[in-house]
């Protein structure tokens, strides 16, 4: 699954970039909503199902505050409520947008699902949370599960470095502070 960290940066770095694969997918979903397979303008062909489904995420990534997100991958969640990519598209969504109780629910049914996602969402929320020892706990629980998984090992690399880079500062003002009370 896509790595959420750098799909973000690619969004803050340009949004546009998001509302075209939104605009396209709605094109092709719109375009013979009766077929199977869904053929997008570069020539990729996707199932119907999987397109809706990168439109969900698509709309979490670039419109996680949006209305008509939410409703989008609320309804496909209505349609087949153990379709974990909706759900982990709206967990996202929940995450992006501060409502980390609402997140941490989609997280939660997530990992009744599939252990591997349902964990890495909860890492995620924690890291949105700014809880990196629960993030790290929680991405160490995917590698468990998979230890190939990309996504984890960079973004548990992210949390690691955030951790330690906190507490070096904070261990050079303590040594700093016990410098000026030694003299």
């Amino acid at each position: 699954y896509i790595n959420i960290l750098n799909a973000k940066k690619s969004v803050s770095g340009e949004n546009g970039y998001y509302r075209r694969v939104i605009g396209y997918l709605n094109e092709a979903i719109n375009f013979n909503k009766k077929a199977e397979t869904l053929y997008l303008i570069n020539g990729d062909s996707v199932s119907f199902y999987q397109c809706k489904n990168y439109l969900a995420l698509a709309y979490a990534v670039a419109a996680p505050y949006d209305l008509e997100s939410v409703s989008y991958i609320q309804n496909l969640i209505l349609e087949d409520p153990c379709n974990i990519s909706a759900i982990k598209s709206l967990s996202l969504c929940y995450t992006e947008s501060g409502k980390y109780d609402l997140a941490e629910k989609w997280a939660q049914k997530l990992l009744e699902l599939d252990n591997e996602i349902g964990y890495f969402m909860l890492a995620y929320l924690a890291q949105a949370k700014d809880d990196l020892d629960l993030s790290i706990r929680y991405y160490e629980k995917v590698l468990d599960i998979n230890p190939n998984s990309a996504g984890a090992m960079n973004n548990l690399a992210n949390s690691l470095y955030e951790r330690n880079h906190r507490e070096s500062r904070y261990d050079d003002r303590y040594g700093h502070f016990c410098e000026e009370v030694d003299r």
